[in-house]
């Protein structure tokens, strides 16, 4: 009799624990969504352009992710591409686009995406960055700091079109005793303009260096800018 009262309480321990084991696993079995950045810094741009940036996720959890809906700022469209569905391992892009109108200087925009996900169920992306109305040099000072003698170094900057028209670079001096310089143009994903390589020759001297570039642009604001320039040569 002891036996088979132990048999049964044995056996009801196993089904007990294999029940909790099956709840356990159950709840494990849940959509997981993950942004790769949520975070997106558009740099630096002029007014009235338009701003727009994919945000890319993955469905990480076992479970099908839905994507409920997507709210944004008023003046922000964002939209999922393609489909709202998405099944363990499978990546999607949040398309995000607005314009920045006739502001300047700090600009913020704010994305909410709903999902099924239960630990995640609104996650908040953000696209940020700064309008300028005028010429825009980054840096506006370059330094080389300290360089060996006969060393040579690059510095880059980078003039940012900051209205419709294209920006001309009509031309630049530079100490070429000092300084190789080279032009050419870059486009990034919400950026455009032109970037100028100052190479430093640095077996000249053995001195602290202070010159600069000068920049003559077709900008009806800022048409000549100056650049100062600094270099310790050991």
């Amino acid at each position: 009799m002891i036996f088979i009262f132990t048999y049964i309480r044995l056996s009801l321990l196993i089904i007990l624990l294999s029940s909790c084991s099956s709840v356990i696993n159950l709840s494990s079995y849940k959509p997981n969504i993950q942004f790769i950045e949520p975070y997106y810094d558009f740099g630096i741009s002029g007014p009235n352009s338009k701003i727009i940036h994919k945000f890319k996720f993955e469905n990480i959890g076992p479970s099908p992710l839905n994507i409920e809906r997507i709210t944004t700022d008023c003046d922000c469209t964002a939209v999922v591409l393609k489909k709202n569905k998405f099944l363990h391992g499978e990546i999607g892009d949040i398309y995000v686009e607005f314009e920045t109108k006739e502001y300047e200087n700090e600009l913020e925009k704010l994305v909410s995406v709903f999902s099924n996900d239960p630990k995640n169920p609104v996650i908040h992306l953000i696209v940020k960055g700064i309008v300028k109305r005028h010429l825009i040099a980054v840096p506006s000072v370059v330094n080389f700091g300290n360089i060996k003698k006969g060393q040579t170094l690059t510095k880059t900057i980078k003039l940012y079109q900051t209205s419709q028209n294209e920006l001309i670079l009509y031309k630049f001096k530079a100490n070429k005793k000092y300084f190789n310089v080279e032009i050419s143009r870059f486009y990034e994903e919400n950026s455009r303009g032109i970037k100028i390589s100052i190479a430093l020759n640095s077996s000249i001297a053995t001195a602290t260096l202070t010159e600069a570039i000068t920049l003559y642009t077709n900008s009806k604001k800022r048409s000549r800018l100056d650049i100062p320039i600094f270099a310790n040569i050991l």
